[in-house]
């Protein structure tokens, strides 16, 4: 169950990054997820490395908008790289 909520995630945070990202973008879906978690996770670890969050810590606004800014990076790489 948690690999589902994870890539629901991942593709509402995708999406919300295309569409703010400048340009056309032709991607599949499952690279929007896939974007999406990599930014998650990028913003997670570097939030984690700041400042440990408490037991039970849900996604709220800070981590929709981190993970955001996180997939946007990943898309900037991986357009910067050829990737995409």
């Amino acid at each position: 169950m948690k690999f589902i909520k994870m890539a629901i995630v991942g593709l509402i945070v995708g999406l919300i990054a295309q569409a703010l990202y400048p340009g056309d973008q032709q991607t599949a879906w499952y690279i929007k997820i896939a974007v999406g978690i990599a930014g998650s996770l990028l913003v997670g670890t570097l939030g984690n490395l700041v400042n440990r969050p408490n037991n039970g810590a849900t996604l709220g606004r800070a981590g929709w908008i981190g993970s955001v800014i996180g997939a946007l990076i990943v898309m900037f790489v991986a357009r910067r790289m050829g990737y995409m």
